[in-house]
């Protein structure tokens, strides 16, 4: 199964080789000791091939060669672009790289104290058999998916790179989707290629307020990817309807009102916004005309379902969350390395809901953090959105507070932060906020105090003035 985190990060790589204009000198021609690096791969892919449990992977030349990609190279790419990064962060004739990451203290501390809860996690030793495997293991359940957020933050400032990242996870979004619409028309159970309904509905909450974003920009239209925007918001939203997730639906709806409503209190995209809503309005009209009883649909009685006295909201509040709450308290401040107790089961064994999880994986220390780094996004989102004058940016930072809400009403009831497509979306995300409220601040920091003084401030420093011309004369 191809992960679409994967697809993502190709993409990102491919953006960074194939570069239309020469001038842009954030990534070298020339790669120092290349050789060094293409023949420690090789001498690690003729390793894995040549290893007797791997043998089952590799099945096809395709397969082959993905598991090598996958299980070599794309951690020496990942290991070998951050510390490129990190050196050029201070090298001066580099200007077109940040040399500023926001909040890297905070987000260092949480890859810190994450590693020490996974080095503290007493069902984590057995994998911890020498320093080779210490180190890919804290990269694995540590590291890998927040890297996201300094790889953002450096690579992504430009709108084209941000752009190429986007199609990539509006496409594995599609993929995702299509197997999902698939498997419902097929009378199967609705999953995609995850193994479970709710993993299939958290991953497509995102890519739909990102599918509103470019539909709902003033340039969109002019862009040859609007129609894959229109096809990726009916695919999401279809694949979401029919894979029975309440949780995800009553999410993304949150996560789009706000952002809807947000967009049309924008001059230059309320049209847009209001052409939108009678569409919607027509097709829902159009569905209902067709069949009066939507919940009579198997594969919308579940998801339409939503009530107080449900019985899993029942269990959860009940039974799971104060069993992982007291199991939290046990170990509060390093956690348990993991958030499943096999004690429970081979099913239903995590805590569903994202902040007890984190607690009780990392303990309370870093899921402080990452609710601090959390909040801080939103809060950049949304400054991006009040500030902004460019309607796309103001959009931008709308997408970044919506899709930041959707998540938390997500994690209340569900853990979408350890799926890796929500992971590295999400993180991507917040880079990307924090980067463009920056920019604002520093915009607005530069203006004369003419233009942020108060009306009454600047009628009394006009005529003080002239009083005292008039006294000069």
């Amino acid at each position: 199964m191809v992960d679409v985190q994967d697809v993502a990060f190709a993409a990102l790589m491919l953006g960074l080789i194939v570069r239309p204009k020469r001038e842009h000198k954030a990534v070298p021609s020339v790669i120092p000791y290349l050789w060094l690096w293409v023949t420690f791969g090789l001498l690690v892919s003729l390793g894995y091939v040549n290893g007797p449990e791997t043998h089952g992977n590799l099945t096809s030349p395709a397969a082959g060669g993905y598991q090598l990609y996958r299980s070599c190279w794309k951690f020496m790419a990942f290991a070998a672009l951050m510390l490129g990064l990190i050196v050029r962060r201070w090298s001066r004739e580099h200007s077109a790289v940040p040399r500023v990451i926001p909040y890297l203290w905070l987000w260092v501390a949480y890859g810190l104290l994450g590693s020490l809860a996974y080095l503290n996690g007493p069902e984590n030793q057995g994998n911890l058999t020498s320093p080779a495997a210490v180190v890919y293991q804290l990269y694995r359940y540590g590291w890998k998916h927040i890297l996201y957020y300094p790889l953002a933050a450096l690579l992504l400032v430009e709108e084209r790179c941000r752009t190429l990242v986007l199609v990539a996870v509006l496409i594995g979004a599609d993929v995702c989707a299509l197997e999902a619409i698939s498997q419902g028309y097929s009378g199967l159970v609705v999953q995609g290629p995850f193994g479970e309904k709710n993993t299939l509905a958290a991953v497509m909450l995102i890519p739909m307020v990102l599918t509103l974003l470019e539909i709902l920009a003033p340039s969109s239209q002019r862009s040859r990817l609007f129609y894959l925007y229109l096809a990726s918001a009916g695919l999401t939203a279809r694949a979401l309807l029919i894979s029975g997730s309440r949780s995800a639906f009553i999410a993304s709806v949150v996560a789009c009102g706000v952002f809807l409503w947000g967009a049309a209190r924008i001059r230059a995209v309320r049209p847009r916004v209001v052409h939108m809503a009678i569409v919607m309005a027509s097709l829902i009209a159009f569905m209902v005309a067709w069949n009066p009883d939507l919940r009579s649909r198997p594969a919308l009685a579940r998801t339409l379902s939503v009530s107080t006295g449900d019985e899993t909201l029942r269990w959860r509040l009940e039974e799971r969350w104060p069993y992982f709450w007291a199991k939290a308290l046990k170990r509060p401040w390093l956690g348990w390395g993991t958030d499943v107790d096999l004690s429970l089961g081979k099913a239903a064994n995590t805590s569903h809901n994202g902040f007890l999880a984190l607690a009780v994986k990392r303990g309370f220390p870093p899921a402080l953090v990452f609710v601090a780094l959390m909040l801080l996004g939103l809060r950049d989102g949304m400054r991006t959105y009040g500030s902004a004058e460019s309607p796309k940016k103001r959009l931008l930072g709308l997408a970044v507070g919506a899709s930041v809400v959707g998540l938390i009403v997500h994690n209340t009831v569900e853990d979408s932060f350890s799926i890796p497509f929500v992971s590295s979306s999400y993180w991507t995300l917040l880079a990307i906020g924090a980067i463009e409220a920056r920019k604002q601040v520093a915009q607005h920091s530069g203006e004369p105090a003419r233009k942020v003084m108060p009306d009454g401030v600047a009628a009394l420093g006009v005529s003080r003035g002239s009083e005292l011309n008039r006294a000069r004369r």
